[in-house]
């Protein structure tokens, strides 16, 4: 599904992976810490 949101701005669909990536890690510190 990706690729047809994306297909014509990867810059973006680069940028939104790379948040999700940041998201994931500060969600799983926030777990950590319970």
């Amino acid at each position: 599904a990706y690729y047809i949101d994306y297909r014509n701005d990867r810059g973006k669909f680069v940028g939104t992976v790379i948040d999700n990536l940041a998201n994931w890690d500060f969600a799983a510190e926030n777990l950590k810490k319970g």
